[in-house]
């Protein structure tokens, strides 16, 4: 879980978010993983996860907007009732919180350069992170970025924990970053704290 405390510190920016791609992840949890879906359009991202758990074949969709700040978190799939129709606003540091090894750069980060690296066949930087959101990096976190932002690897401490596998450059559709019709605000939360017991 990534730790922050208050600091004035200053240190280089990383690359704000331009890039536009498709790409599919590894995301480590507990002792196996599991893979989740990325697209992004500039400073939009969208995160397809998998059903795990009691989700009864339900998968779960986050879309992130950089520029309001603002997102959604919906669940996904062929069973899905009218009742589980439902979507909970999610700002960044909400979002953060839910997916730690997924680190989501929304132009916000700050660190110290290093080495390049190809992931997924893509160039990368290496990047030691010290702020995010103006706030302290406190756990040791090194993200590797494309030259437009795209995170392609992360690493807290030793450990590996999300890493593309496949990227594809390309103009991604405006409905990918939009929330479905027929969707419903839960005010009761109930999606946002079914996907807390998944993961």
């Amino acid at each position: 879980m990534l730790a922050f405390c208050s600091t004035q510190a200053q240190a280089l920016p990383l690359p704000n978010p331009s890039a536009e791609f498709s790409g599919l992840a590894q995301v480590s949890q507990g002792k196996g993983y599991y893979y989740i879906k990325v697209y992004a359009s500039r400073d939009r991202l969208r995160l397809e996860l998998p059903p795990l758990g009691d989700s009864q074949g339900q998968g779960t969709v986050m879309i992130l907007n950089f520029a309001s700040t603002q997102g959604w978190i919906f669940s996904v799939g062929p069973s899905l009732s009218k009742e589980e129709m439902k979507t909970t606003p999610l700002d960044l540091s909400m979002a953060q919180s839910l997916i730690p090894p997924v680190l989501i750069n929304s132009g916000q980060l700050e660190g110290n350069s290093s080495n390049t690296r190809l992931v997924a066949g893509e160039p990368c930087i290496n990047w030691q992170l010290t702020t995010a959101n103006h706030q302290l990096v406190t756990t040791p976190i090194n993200a590797c970025l494309s030259y437009d932002g795209a995170v392609m690897r992360n690493r807290i401490g030793a450990n590996v924990v999300y890493e593309m596998i496949r990227f594809q450059r390309g103009e991604q559709p405006d409905s990918l970053f939009t929330l479905p019709s027929g969707y419903e605000m839960d005010a009761e939360r109930k999606n946002l704290d079914s996907f807390r017991g998944q993961r």
